[in-house]
């Protein structure tokens, strides 16, 4: 399987729709847990000319909430409180707002979050540190129908893919490649109800959480490819 993806891709969005950015003002969602984090962000979004922050949230239940508002982009906090994670709450906000683009933001944006963020439907992944310039940069970007992701090495795409099921590996690969989720169920002969389930068993299977996994709220074990790496002890002499 060879992958494509890298540091933000340019690959269209599979579903681009007309952008926020040929209608005027981007019209963006904060999901984030912490109040000061929204606040900080929602002071940098709203000093742009040519984006504002219509909604906060901060949980997946309020953010549902919210969407009585027109949203083009969400940015969302991959920690989010009451045991669910952010990427929890893409699917429900895509069937509500199609046309709307998803940003996670985690302290571990590397190349396997971004496998999982792209399953579950997000068009980009930051890091915490990149919540200045760079995160007005990725909602342009993301608004015009672009992922912005970091690289997805094929060995780590490799790795998570032997973890599922064959019959899913399929979709699995295809997702990676930015296939159009409708072009995937009827090559795969699948209605769009299966294809939601196949996708959040994937998920399962990538992603663990603590509702999952027994831990309790706050406590997940970060996955292998969360955990920093450490040099090896030198040998004493």
């Amino acid at each position: 399987m060879t992958l494509t993806c890298s540091p933000h891709s340019e690959i269209l969005h599979p579903d681009v729709q007309p952008n926020a950015t040929e209608r005027g003002t981007i019209r963006v969602l904060l999901v984030d847990d912490h109040p000061a984090v929204r606040l900080g962000a929602r002071a940098l979004i709203d000093d742009q000319p040519d984006m504002a922050v219509v909604a906060e949230a901060r949980s997946v239940a309020e953010a549902l909430d919210k969407l009585v508002h027109p949203v083009d982009v969400a940015i969302v906090d991959y920690h989010l409180g009451e045991g669910r994670d952010g990427l929890s709450l893409i699917g429900h906000l895509k069937s509500r707002q199609p046309a709307a683009r998803v940003l996670v933001y985690s302290a571990f944006a590397d190349g396997g979050l971004a496998v999982t963020a792209l399953i579950a439907g997000a068009d980009g992944l930051l890091g915490k540190h990149e919540l200045g310039e760079e995160l007005c940069d990725a909602i342009r970007r993301v608004a015009r129908g672009r992922h912005n992701l970091p690289a997805i090495s094929q060995s780590v795409a490799q790795v998570m893919r032997t973890r599922l099921e064959p019959r899913d590996q399929a979709i699995f690969a295809m997702l990676l490649h930015g296939i159009a989720p409708k072009v995937i169920a009827e090559r795969l002969a699948l209605t769009p109800a299966e294809l939601r389930r196949r996708r959040a068993a994937i998920l399962q299977r990538l992603k663990p959480t603590p509702a999952l996994s027994g831990l309790p709220a706050g406590a997940r074990a970060p996955l292998d490819y969360e955990r920093p790496h450490r040099r090896p002890r030198r040998q004493a002499a």
